[in-house]
């Protein structure tokens, strides 16, 4: 079977060689970081306008930096806010030229943590229209009601914002004003308790701006499969269930219950993974199951890379980790539940 991540790859090619003549490459928040092109940098504050970008002028073509509504952005401390763009900016990036750019708008998304300092790199994990919750949703449609009513440095809509991510009942949000307006327009209940993710930063001791995963995203239940890896490579996991059915990236929904929640590719390179596959609570099936890997493609990765594999089973937790090489597949565990 042509496997849908090649024809993917040859539409990408063909974008590309086709903008190189007739316009300029649109490009992500993500791909520009992983291309290495940007880094983010907080001015101190937390919403409005607080976060500058910086091409550091390594493209050898134009590109249109694109950063839409939702995108999230993580700091580096533990105690400190995260962030979500609120407004859709395109930035310019000149081949070969270094480019500072303001104009980046941001709400919070930590009520109880403090602002991050001036100065401070940013990381990026991935959008809230990635992310496997109601509550996510919610602020989407929240942030397109702001974007809307054009209040993107209004403190009301900041509460508006913690009225989902923290259940912060303040007092404009009980009874009347700009937050409780803007919620209704997201048909969002406003006394309805909420349990918006809160995430913490795989990258926060890495130096500049990265493109990274929080663990909280991942699904979970009496069986948990997750794979990383240490370079930049396309790895595939997949785990055969009871009934012999392979659940992985072109098969992310089993009949058993199991679901592929997070696939890593090459986009234009990986991140590492993860790639994740669960059963929830009370659904997974009696029976054996093995899980393998297999390196499917270099993402301008060189030669054999350490994975890591954690596996979780009704609570009990084992690691298994090893070398893989460019096109090799590994059994790497058969367990019995």
């Amino acid at each position: 079977m042509f496997k849908l991540k090649v024809l993917l790859f040859f539409v990408l090619a063909s974008g590309v060689m086709f903008s190189s003549t007739c316009a300029q490459q649109s490009i992500s928040l993500e791909e520009g970081i992983k291309l290495g092109l940007i880094t983010l940098i907080s001015r101190g504050g937390y919403f409005g306008n607080p976060v500058s970008i910086l091409s550091n002028g390594s493209n050898t073509q134009d590109y249109i930096l694109e950063m839409r509504k939702g995108d999230v952005l993580l700091t580096k401390g533990s105690e400190v806010q995260n962030m979500v763009i609120s407004r859709d900016l395109d930035v310019h990036l000149l081949a070969n030229q270094k480019v500072r750019t303001e104009g980046l708008w941001t709400f919070c998304l930590d009520w109880r943590m403090s602002s991050p300092s001036a100065g401070t790199y940013l990381d990026i994990a991935p959008s809230l229209t990635e992310w496997p919750c109601d509550e996510a949703q919610q602020l989407l449609r929240l942030l397109d009601a702001i974007d809307a009513k054009e209040v993107w440095d209004s403190p009301y809509a900041q509460n508006a914002i913690w009225n989902i991510t923290d259940d912060y009942r303040i007092y404009d949000t009980m009874i009347g004003g700009l937050a409780p307006w803007l919620l209704r327009k997201a048909d969002v209940d406003i006394m309805a308790r909420s349990d918006f993710p809160h995430l913490s930063n795989p990258a926060a001791l890495l130096p500049g701006t990265s493109f990274t995963f929080p663990p909280e995203l991942l699904g979970a239940g009496d069986v948990q499969v997750t794979l990383t890896w240490e370079n930049t490579a396309d790895l595939d996991l997949h785990v055969i269930d009871p009934a012999g059915e392979d659940i992985c990236w072109w098969n992310a929904s089993s009949e058993s219950g199991g679901e592929a929640d997070w696939d890593d590719w090459c986009s234009p390179t990986s991140s590492g993974g993860p790639e994740n596959i669960y059963w929830p609570y009370a659904e997974a099936p009696s029976g054996e199951y093995v899980v393998f890997i297999d390196y499917y493609e270099s993402c301008r990765a060189q030669g054999e890379t350490t994975w890591t594999v954690r596996l979780i089973v009704d609570g009990e937790v084992s690691t298994f980790t090893g070398m893989i090489s460019p096109e090799e597949e590994l059994e790497i565990v058969r367990f019995i539940r």
